[in-house]
């Protein structure tokens, strides 16, 4: 797990413009996490839960050599190509994860709306598409101590451009990213 850290941005680094203070403060996030280079964004969540970190605790990457989708598909995310990230949360009861995906999908088609020039749908279980073309992913992977759910990470990657060769729906050009998490980031909590 040690070099999931590696390439981390430094305390003057940015994510598009923005340092990790003013992500949490405009946000309202507890910790924001901003790496040049993951493994993936959940396994990076996953580590800083189990050292306790609080719920709302956001993972961003430039690029991820092993991003993952449902059933152990790859996800490609390379560097500047979208937007690559984990929230932690710390649902109080096991119950909330069984329509959690759906819910998160439905939130986060909504919030990113705006950015797309035909409304995003939602395929169960966990793909957003843009005119029959997917656009984003969502995985909710959870973690538990015996039959107490210690938390869940939410993991999401959205294309600002299309994938090299497979076909993919992007957000419209010249979008900032940082307002996408600003309208993303809330709706995900809200699920």
């Amino acid at each position: 797990m040690g070099e999931q850290r590696e390439g981390r941005f430094g305390a003057s680094d940015t994510y598009d413009g923005r340092a990790g203070a003013s992500l949490m403060q405009l946000l309202d996030l507890p910790r924001v996490e901003v790496y040049d280079s993951v493994t993936s964004t959940l396994d990076v969540a996953h580590a800083l839960a189990e050292s306790g970190a609080a719920a709302g605790t956001l993972v961003l990457a430039e690029h991820q050599t092993a991003g993952r989708g449902r059933g152990g598909r790859v996800w490609a995310s390379a560097a500047g190509s979208g937007i690559w990230l984990a929230i932690l949360e710390r649902p109080r009861e096991a119950a909330a994860l069984e329509t959690l995906s759906l819910r998160v999908g439905l939130r986060a088609a909504r919030a990113l709306d705006r950015w797309t020039a035909t409304p995003v749908q939602l395929k169960w279980p966990n793909d957003l598409f843009v005119g029959g073309v997917k656009l984003a992913g969502v995985l909710i992977e959870a973690r538990w101590k015996e039959e107490h759910l210690e938390w869940a990470a939410v993991g999401i990657g959205v294309n600002l451009l299309a994938p090299h060769g497979v076909p993919g729906a992007t957000l419209r050009a010249g979008t900032s990213r940082v307002q996408v998490l600003a309208e993303l980031i809330p709706a995900l909590r809200s699920a």
